[in-house]
């Protein structure tokens, strides 16, 4: 619908007000033009301005990138933790009761939708135990008075020696956290074993065995550098599902970032924040995509000659 009608609801108004609404932002314009005068604010970093906030959509974001980037990269270190050396465990150890049953939890994580899942950690850890922090915002109320210089609580609260702080954070992140990292992990987990399994078969790492070269020698110089490729487009693909992810998890547990933040956006109508994080999210992940090709040259030196 149209945003200015969205904006003044059911409430009575002059025609001509409306009118002058739609004028000042830009409505009245034919299509074409309100497409070149939006692309010539965007090359100047102008994303235009909230209809909900009143604000400028890039400061918006930005108040709301520190807590999305604590989020996801607790996430992708849990994820990483976890899946990878389960991978290589179950590759290690295939057909046996360990492995069927990591595969089975596998196929279940893949199965289960985030959000479920989240709601399922609130339940138990929250409602039923009560061991996690209530899901309302990063902190308790009062343990922080100031943001730090990265915006990241954790980091903050560590450097300012406010170890209250760091605990509160800690337990506010961790229950979004592992909801989070449990978007991605069962891919790279199955993935990660599968690789390994791969290399494993390998003429050469057969002969490194016959020449009697222990089997951690023979991981850590022939198989994991070489089963890590398709395992690091598995990882930078499954960022881009975490950022994704972010939109049902922040809305679950309440957590002030940017995933939240655009789902306000969505219900408001407010197409201008919209756009302003579809672009945000894209480039990030073209970031994470131009990370990934340079990870594929340190794992395989061959490919920076290509």
């Amino acid at each position: 619908g149209n945003p200015v009608l969205v904006r003044i609801g059911l409430s009575p108004m002059d025609a001509r007000v409306v009118q002058q609404m739609q004028r000042e932002a830009g409505f009245d314009r034919p299509l074409a033009a309100q497409f070149l005068g939006y692309m010539g604010h965007l090359v100047r970093g102008d994303l235009g301005t909230s209809w909900q906030t009143g604000r400028p959509v890039i400061a918006d974001l930005r108040s709301h990138l520190a807590a999305t980037s604590e989020l996801a990269l607790a996430a992708l270190m849990l994820m990483l933790t976890v899946s990878l050396p389960l991978g290589v465990y179950t590759a290690m150890r295939r057909n046996t009761a360990a492995d069927y049953l990591l595969r089975v939890a596998g196929l279940v994580g893949v199965s289960m939708p985030l959000f479920w899942f989240g709601l399922l950690l609130l339940y138990v850890f929250y409602y039923h135990l009560a061991w996690a922090a209530p899901p309302l915002a990063r902190v308790a109320t009062g343990v922080i008075t100031a943001e730090g210089p990265t915006g990241l609580y954790l980091i903050d609260t560590l450097l300012a020696g406010n170890f209250p702080g760091f605990r509160s954070a800690l337990q506010h992140l961790a229950l979004p956290a592992i909801t989070l990292a449990f978007a991605a992990l069962p891919l790279v987990f199955r993935m990660t074993r599968g690789s390994v399994i791969e290399v494993l078969h390998q003429d050469y790492v057969r002969t490194a065995h016959a020449k009697g070269v222990s089997l951690l020698a023979i991981l850590r110089r022939h198989v994991l550098r070489n089963a890590m490729i398709p395992v690091l487009t598995v990882i930078g693909l499954s960022v881009g599902n975490m950022l994704g992810g972010t939109l049902l998890v922040e809305t679950v547990f309440s957590w002030p970032g940017m995933g939240r933040y655009v789902i306000n956006a969505i219900l408001a109508r407010d197409y201008t924040a919209v756009q302003g994080f579809v672009l945000t999210a894209a480039l990030i992940f073209s970031l994470v995509n131009f990370l990934v090709d340079v990870g594929y040259g340190f794992l395989d030196p061959r490919i920076r000659f290509e």
